[in-house]
């Protein structure tokens, strides 16, 4: 009897375990699917690691580690049809790099709970100031527009760092609004600087034991 009752837990246990790795990949493909057509594929897949039972910490580990390859295909297809625009893309990667640095470090020392609260608080307040300032810097002088949309690079990878998800979708935004770049150009310059500022969190999670 306790032999069945044995077998029956692992058995049970081992569906369970398989059902949850065809989930993570579902979440995966669906939503690099979505990503490469219009970007921001975390806000997809981080709710749906949390929804399987990650804290957010782990759930943005996955994203961070898992978008890395998507990041190295991605630039380099991008930057055979357009040539990226390194001369801005260094700048971005170090401020963003940094963002991502202490962001990450934040979210370590964050209790899952509070984490959980201020990712959805977070997220409405940054929807909120894309819509509200889209067209506050227009018109300004040049420097200004650059060297704010330099200070928002720098909260962006903070964000990246904390929440990853969405930050394609933000750094298009900035791009766009104060560089004026193009949605192709835009998502050269993002592959580049998810690179630097991924790496970063990357390995931050990887000494945390985040990432196994």
């Amino acid at each position: 009897g306790c032999i069945v009752s044995s077998g029956t837990s692992l058995h049970g246990f081992m569906e369970e375990l398989l059902l949850k790795h065809l989930y993570i990949a579902a979440l995966g493909v669906i939503g690099s699917f979505f990503g490469a057509l219009v970007g921001g594929s975390g806000l997809l897949i981080l709710p749906g690691l949390i929804a399987l039972g990650f804290s957010v910490q782990k759930a943005v580990a996955i994203l961070e580690v898992g978008a890395l390859s998507m990041m190295f295909t991605g630039a380099f297809e991008i930057n055979r049809i357009s040539k990226i625009d390194l001369n801005l893309a260094a700048p971005l990667t170090v401020l963003s790099g940094l963002g991502a640095f202490i962001g990450a470090s934040v979210l370590i020392a964050t209790p899952p709970i509070f984490a959980k609260r201020l990712f959805g608080v977070s997220l409405i307040g940054l929807l909120l100031y894309m819509v509200i300032f889209e067209n506050r810097f227009k018109g300004r002088k040049k420097l200004e527009r650059d060297l704010f949309g330099l200070v928002l690079f720098f909260l962006n990878g903070l964000w990246s760092g904390f929440f990853s998800a969405g930050s394609h979708i933000i750094g298009s935004f900035i791009l766009m609004t104060y560089y004026g770049k193009t949605i192709i150009e835009a998502s050269g310059l993002l592959k580049i600087e998810g690179i630097g500022s991924g790496i970063v969190s990357s390995l931050i999670f990887a000494v945390s034991g985040l990432v196994t």
